[in-house]
């Protein structure tokens, strides 16, 4: 029996930080371009797991795009106005995706 699951999502990074570094020894591109391009790979999947690199918080994906990530987490204090208009009675917090490191779903 063959394992079927295959991590597509880490072979696009290597592709694109491949393309990255090739832009860059060719000089093809300016460092504020590079940067962009770096960042870019960062974007974590909504319904993934995330925790923050210095501080104990962690929550799921809710969206992401190139440089800042939302995620739940269901620890922090509602402090909404409209709580039955929010996610629920925990907190979106939003981040740098440089902060963030994906993980397991936490217990």
């Amino acid at each position: 029996m063959t394992n079927d699951k295959y991590d597509y999502e880490a072979e696009l990074k290597a592709a694109k930080r491949a393309e990255i570094e090739r832009l860059w020894f060719n000089q093809e591109a300016t460092n504020k371009e590079l940067l962009e391009a770096y960042k870019a790979l960062n974007i974590f999947k909504e319904g993934s797991y995330v925790k923050h690199i210095d501080q104990d918080i962690k929550g799921k994906v809710i969206r992401s795009n190139s440089s800042e990530t939302t995620i739940y987490d269901a620890d922090c204090p509602n402090d909404d106005d409209f709580e039955d208009e929010s996610y629920g009675p925990g907190s979106a917090l939003t981040f740098k995706n440089h902060e963030l490191k994906l993980i397991n779903e936490p217990n």
